[in-house]
């Protein structure tokens, strides 16, 4: 063999080489249904928001050393991992990116993870070792000419495919070597393409395709993609939705975009009832049209196999309340927002507020619920007594395990169940709206205007955290304390929704 031919022969399957800044799309096998990608080493802007993020929460000057002390935690708790050390034997090997793929391969989801190696001799080294040490020990096995090792309890396998360490599912990692060996990775597909162009600069990126993601599992009616589709908003088959990962100094953001499809949800994906909920509320949640979503999405699930369980459900409801499920239950269902409020173990309460379409309905389901409650839970010591609290009628539930009662109440469309007396008033008609509150207003800008579908301020829940004794519960709150808001929200602009979650630090 000439030198040349050897040369080349050992750095497509023998490991020499490497390149730090190797991209993982080139051997992502095309037609891959998720591909996350990563910089686990960032640099310039992203590099300086991460430090700034890591030394607040983990209260340390040095948030780098902090990470690889959890990593080799984790590896310690791994019985085949447990003689490995970041600074030992992934540092000399590990490049800039990493990425996970999905791919669909005989009607199953296997996956994968590609590691750029700026070191492929010591990545090689690494899966060896482990291998060597594991129980039982990992096999020797090659595929189109590259040598991995293959893990019998889990059908797994490891190894270095030209400049890149793969790990994952053995049918997946034969599918990287077949795209690596062919030159047919993700980097030539429009869908990647696009993707990675509008990520530039960002700490990571990727795809989901739901439809081809989800199929297997609706076929055997596990999980029929009509279902799926309401619960995420999608009335039509859309394209593969597109994620995000950025940082700046005092946020984190996560941005997922889907294209061309049509949706059930608002237009903003929150309710104005979140705006409404008491002022002093460190939790909120909103969900628009309750009762319509839920009725297209058992329409969806109605055929195939998902149309006995539906029955079966519908049947249920019936004979363990007496409500019918479309006659009473999802008319009742308009806007719902839940709320959590109180800074203290004995001031905590919490609440659901329901814009009802039928207030009719919704008072044959509270009679009904009534009767339910007293049916099944007396023998428990539970109670119901009439309610009457700023006009609004219904029932309260007493427990001995529950130091206050839970009311469910009606006034004109707003039907509110809460625990506490204080959270019901608040709930029916707070003098502070939560759309008043600065932490809410500071999450609403985070989401450059949108009204928040999911709120949380972190320092009343790191308060309450840290009223625990415990080592556990006080470095928890103190986690909890470098962090301010959470705030989720959505838009849709023409036939493209942008969906956001953005954690933002003190």
């Amino acid at each position: 063999m000439g030198a040349a031919t050897a040369l080349t022969a050992a750095a497509y399957g023998c490991g020499a080489g490497g390149d730090a800044n190797a991209d993982p799309a080139t051997v992502a096998p095309r037609g891959s249904t998720v591909y996350l990608a990563a910089t686990v080493r960032p640099d310039g802007d992203q590099k300086q928001a991460v430090d700034r993020i890591g030394r607040m929460v983990f209260r340390v000057s040095d948030p780098g050393t902090r990470i690889q002390q959890l990593v080799d935690r984790s590896f310690k708790r791994n019985r085949d991992t447990r003689n490995v050390s970041y600074a030992d034997d992934v540092e000399p090997w590990l490049g800039k990116r990493a990425a996970v793929v999905v791919v669909r391969l005989a009607g199953a989801n296997r996956t994968a993870a590609i590691f750029a190696a700026k070191d492929t001799g010591e990545a090689e080294e690494l899966v060896d070792r482990v291998a060597n040490e594991a129980r039982p020990r990992w096999l020797e096995r090659s595929y189109r000419g590259v040598d991995y090792r293959f893990d019998p309890s889990d059908a797994s396998g490891q190894g270095v495919v030209g400049d890149y360490l793969v790990a994952g599912d053995g049918a997946a990692f034969r599918a990287v070597v077949d795209a690596f060996k062919t030159g047919q990775g993700l980097t030539d597909q429009a869908t990647y393409r696009g993707v990675a162009a509008a990520a530039r600069g960002k700490l990571g990126f990727g795809y989901i395709d739901l439809n081809r993601t989800t199929a297997g599992l609706s076929a055997r009616g596990a999980l029929p993609a009509g279902l799926l589709r309401s619960l995420t908003g999608v009335t039509t088959p859309a394209r593969p939705v597109t994620l995000s990962l950025s940082a700046r100094p005092d946020r984190v953001t996560v941005e997922a975009v889907v294209r061309g499809a049509k949706s059930t949800a608002a237009a903003d994906g929150s309710t104005r009832l979140v705006g409404q909920l008491p002022g002093d509320s460190w939790l909120a949640l909103g969900l628009p049209r309750v009762g319509r979503s839920l009725r297209r999405a058992l329409a969806r699930a109605g055929g195939g196999a998902g149309g006995a369980l539906v029955r079966t459900v519908r049947r249920a409801v019936r004979t363990r309340t007496g409500l019918d499920l479309d006659r009473d239950l999802l008319p009742a269902l308009g806007d719902t927002a839940f709320f959590a409020r109180g800074s203290s173990l004995l001031s905590v309460g919490a609440g659901l507020v329901v814009a009802t379409p039928d207030p009719a309905a919704t008072r044959r389901v509270l009679g009904r619920l009534r009767q339910f409650v007293q049916r099944e839970a007396a023998n428990r010591g539970v109670r119901t007594t009439d309610a009457s609290i700023a006009g609004a009628h219904g029932f309260n539930v007493t427990s001995p395990q529950l130091p206050g009662a839970v009311d469910v109440v009606i006034r004109g469309d707003r039907l509110v169940a809460a625990y506490g007396e204080a959270a019901t008033r608040e709930a029916l008609g707070a003098t502070d709206h939560l759309a008043g509150a600065p932490e809410y207003r500071a999450a609403q800008d985070s989401l450059d205007g949108v009204p928040p579908a999911m709120f949380l301020s972190f320092a009343p829940v790191a308060g309450l955290v840290g009223t625990q004794t415990g080592p556990g519960a006080q470095r928890a709150s103190a986690y909890l304390s470098a962090l301010r808001t959470l705030a989720v929200g959505s838009r849709a602009e023409g036939d493209r929704r942008t969906g956001r979650i953005v954690v933002t630090v003190r």
